[in-house]
């Protein structure tokens, strides 16, 4: 149980860092554009969305 508890505080620790970095990148000085984020939030939040859906589904074909 401690193991599996570590690896998901691990997950949700590194999605974090990982959200915290690319929400505080401000455009340099010099040049006026930003560094490469780390993650497309776009693309997460559309697997996300697609995910909930199938899930969603299968859930109504199970139960309905």
């Amino acid at each position: 149980m401690c193991l599996l508890r570590g690896i998901v505080l691990g997950a949700l620790l590194v999605i974090l860092g990982a959200y915290i970095h690319d929400s505080v990148q401000t455009p340099t000085a010099a040049t006026g554009t930003q560094e490469a984020t780390l993650v497309n939030w776009d693309v997460v939040r559309s697997n996300l969305k697609n995910l909930a859906t199938r899930v969603h589904q299968e859930w109504n074909r199970l139960v309905g």
